[in-house]
């Protein structure tokens, strides 16, 4: 008998109702349901299969939750493990000699054309005071002898500032200290030195290097007619990395970011520990100025930057300072510990640790050795007959370099001491200056030798006793007329090149450079910088107060070596800058 169409729907929506599977909350409905059912009943059993079903992931989950906790637990009970000491490569056996100049690279920089010096000076002055917006603080880390994950560099946001006695190198600052006045800068002054990191980043070598040419300040690579001139690659970079640095300018920097990475960068790859296990920095002069200065440079990023990375190598540096430091507690040429102290060499020595110090890089024995370092400048570098600092212990026939100690007892917070007013006063005539004929003192002339060296000094010497609170009268116009002359000379000193470079904004900027007029005109990168520093010296520190910056032990020791006997009469005799 044949089954009717509904019939037929019936018998097939049975059969496809065996092959349906329920869903989850319809099983759990039958499952509870079933469970109370009589144990041999068909739907007691499915539901007992079902419960089984359902306990397997909840054991499973709890299973894993319970062997996580127990990991958590260990990791954070357990000690944690001591940090690994930064360790350099050495090199090669065969190189393990000291290095005296620098190798050449494989591949030297392109050349760029030769710059033709003009004299007129425009001034563009929608980019003076706000040269190079920073962006991108953040950015990523540079090079390192050993690198870290790309997490381990973290910048520290705008505005730049380092602690106690550094200014806010950010473009408001700038405005304000170039804002014109007789103790502050003008525009004037902050276009001469965006011409000269201008013509810093054009002359910049592909190695992120600044290499010696004696052709009109171009940088070509290294020129090798020069024999051994004074200021060499290693020196050359870092003074250029400190030049950025007090313009504000970090890796973060919109304009010169990528200069300040590739400068930094090498650096840090010229750091290594010879056979013997000292740290050197590879291209280093013989008598190792350009050591203390890259260390300086470094030192001075790391507090702006915080790379740790920059800090390993950097420690390593003001390490070596102190190891190095004589029994008297200066410093020798070649950092050996025996010999008579040279305050130049000193004075950067003191420089490197005071920017470590800032930055957060407090080594073993630092504070020790800064308070040995003053007792060594009011006992053996201070000459009472002719009050000033000596060259050497005795050799006071190179007074012009007396503005070192006298910087350096204000940067330790003796901007009181009778030394400092005694060298103030030996700089009253003194007149910014380029040329080695208009020497201050006709009878030490022939020692008048590096007019921009001792203007350096002499700059910040005189602006921190001018520009610190409650300066005298004496002292704000000693500073009043010394910035009135720097910044009429200096802008129009500087010479400006044919080439030109385009800012941030597409447009096309003038470079410029600075060159002293004797006998090392192998090395405008130096001049240019310590001339750019110079004129950024309104913002680039602070003047230092007794409070902020003067150390106890460093006070103790001074007061023990004013009390100490009279100069030790040494005359020595020697090549120094």
């Amino acid at each position: 008998m044949a089954m009717s169409e509904d019939e037929l729907k019936a018998v097939i929506d049975e059969e496809m109702e065996r092959f349906r599977e329920d869903g989850y909350f319809t099983r759990l409905r039958k499952m509870f349901k079933g469970l109370g059912m009589p144990h041999e009943t068909k739907e007691y059993k499915i539901a007992a299969i079902e419960l089984q079903r359902q306990l397997a992931p909840v054991l499973a989950f709890l299973i894993v939750g319970l062997l996580v906790l127990t990991g958590l637990l260990i990791a954070i009970f357990a000690k944690k493990p001591e940090q690994q000491t930064f360790q350099i490569a050495a090199l090669p056996p065969e190189q393990n000699e000291d290095i005296v100049e620098e190798t050449p690279p494989e591949t030297p920089p392109e050349p760029p054309k030769e710059p033709v010096v003009t004299d007129d000076i425009p001034i563009d002055v929608e980019t003076v005071g706000t040269p190079s917006t920073v962006v991108n603080p953040n950015a990523a880390s540079v090079a390192s002898v050993q690198p870290s994950p790309n997490d381990a560099v973290q910048m520290i946001k705008s505005p730049v500032k380092l602690s106690s006695m550094a200014g806010a190198r950010d473009a408001g600052r700038r405005g304000e200290m170039t804002r014109g006045g007789a103790a502050y800068g003008d525009p004037l002054t902050e276009a001469a030195v965006l011409r000269a990191l201008r013509w810093l980043k054009y002359t910049q070598g592909k190695d992120g290097a600044w290499h010696v040419s004696t052709n009109h300040g171009t940088m070509t690579g290294g020129d090798k007619s020069v024999k051994n001139p004074n200021g060499n690659i290693l020196a050359n970079t870092s003074f250029a990395l400190l030049t950025f640095l007090a313009h504000g300018e970090t890796t973060g920097s919109a304009e010169f970011g990528d200069t300040v990475r590739r400068s930094i960068e090498y650096l840090m790859k010229q750091a290594h520990t010879d056979g013997h296990g000292v740290f050197r920095f590879r291209g280093a002069d013989e008598h190792e100025y350009a050591f203390l200065i890259a260390t300086y440079a470094l030192s001075e990023a790391y507090g702006m930057m915080k790379n740790p990375e920059m800090k390993e190598v950097a420690e390593q540096g003001v390490k070596r300072i102190i190891a190095s430091q004589t029994a008297h507690g200066g410093w020798e040429y070649k950092l050996s510990r025996s010999g008579t102290e040279d305050i130049s060499l000193g004075g950067w020595a003191i420089q490197a640790m005071k920017a470590a110090k800032l930055a957060g890089i407090h080594p073993d024995g630092l504070d020790e050795c800064i308070s040995k370092a003053m007792h060594c400048l009011r006992t053996r570098n201070w000459n009472r007959r002719d009050k000033c600092f000596a060259y050497r212990p005795g050799n006071s026939r190179r007074y012009y370099l007396s503005p070192v100690g006298c910087l350096a007892m204000q940067l330790l917070g003796y901007r009181n001491d009778p030394c400092v007013f005694d060298t103030l006063k030996l700089m009253k005539a003194w007149q910014p200056e380029f040329s080695t004929k208009k020497a201050p003192n006709a009878q030490y002339a022939k020692y008048w030798s590096a007019p921009q060296y001792y203007m350096y000094y002499a700059t910040q010497c005189k602006f921190q006793a001018g520009m610190q609170p409650n300066a005298s009268a004496e002292n704000f116009e000693l500073w009043k007329v010394w910035n009135g002359q720097m910044k009429a000379l200096y802008p129009k000193a500087q010479r400006i090149c044919s080439q030109k470079i385009k800012d941030t904004r597409g447009k096309e900027q003038q470079i410029g450079y600075w060159m002293n007029h004797d006998n090392w005109s192998s090395r405008p990168v130096m001049d240019t910088c310590l001339c750019a520093l110079q004129l950024m010296v309104y913002y680039r520190y602070l003047p230092t107060t007794a409070s902020t910056v003067k150390e106890t032990a460093i006070e103790a020791a001074a007061e023990q070596a004013a009390k100490e006997a009279d100069d030790v009469a040494v005359d020595v005799v020697g090549a120094d800058i």
